[in-house]
């Protein structure tokens, strides 16, 4: 039996409690099992709101998605993309998500925390997914970032990046990194790798009440040809936390999973644009 084919939850709660990388505050994340075909939900500690994981419920893209709704109050959840993209890559279906606090905690700037809590506790479900399949070629561009997305019997990214204009660093100038879901090797690279910011960007980042809780353990602190503190954990891990991002955006999409993907210097405003398309340009089908 394809276990990918079925749709799937947790058998058990799971919490954790950690501090937030952009408010600098404690938030408590509880991971409960969900029924079939639920979908991902999130909610608020002691809110009636309940929000099922869809780009059209994405109201903030600034370093790094928020989902939420703007009503008469405010419901939000910073920071949700590192989560998602551990749960991508676990193809899990169905899980109620309550947070306690504005925003998903940092943890180490990854998500190997998250895919290392919930990898043993997963169950199949005995419902097939409906898996999202994209009708047409999609591009999208802004200034000189774009997404190509078309069309595919499987799943593959190509991301590129160019940190040389800002860091001066040849050797992480352009790269191309091709991934498969369901294969093997690069999963534990994609998931370690951390999210990074420059030192030139650290004040006006501060001006703006962000990265509040960053530190040299949660996030990579780039400064010209210099790696504040650490080393990188492996020579790809910059381009790979952009694939990261990517995923947890494209999460937001349920079951998308044939697609060929050439991307350059995306953001999650570009991230969150295109899922907004494929949504609307994809069709249903049971997985077989």
């Amino acid at each position: 039996m394809n276990k990918y084919i079925y749709q799937s939850t947790i058998v058990k709660p799971v919490s954790f409690s950690g501090i937030s990388l952009h408010t600098g505050s404690y938030s408590k994340v509880l991971i409960f099992p969900a029924c079939p075909n639920e979908g991902i939900t999130f909610t608020k500690r002691l809110s009636s709101s309940l929000f099922i994981t869809n780009p059209f419920h994405i109201i903030g893209t600034s370093f790094c998605t928020e989902l939420g709704s703007i009503n008469h109050f405010r419901f939000s959840i910073k920071t949700i993309e590192h989560l998602m993209g551990a749960l991508f890559i676990l193809q899990l279906s169905n899980l109620r998500i309550e947070v306690d606090g504005p925003e998903i905690p940092i943890v180490d700037g990854s998500s190997i925390f998250w895919f290392k809590l919930l990898k043993n506790n997963i169950i199949t479900q005995n419902i097939l997914r409906v898996k999202k399949i994209l009708k047409k070629i999609i591009f999208v561009i802004i200034d000189d970032s774009f997404i190509i997305v078309t069309p595919s019997s499987s799943l593959s990214i190509n991301y590129g990046v160019d940190f040389y204009s800002s860091l001066k660093v040849n050797y992480l100038n352009w790269s191309f990194l091709p991934i498969f879901i369901h294969g093997s090797g690069v999963y534990s690279q994609i998931l370690g790798s951390r999210t990074f910011g420059t030192k030139t960007n650290l004040s006006n980042l501060k001006q703006q009440e962000l990265i509040q809780g960053a530190n040299l353990y949660n996030a990579l602190l780039l400064n010209n040809n210099f790696l504040a503190g650490t080393f990188f954990r492996h020579p790809k891990e910059l381009v790979n936390h952009k694939i990261l991002d990517f995923l947890g955006d494209l999460n937001l999409i349920s079951n998308l999973s044939n697609v060929f993907v050439i991307a350059y210097k995306s953001n999650h405003y570009l991230n969150n644009f295109l899922a907004r398309l494929i949504f609307n340009y994809s069709d249903e089908a049971i997985s077989i």
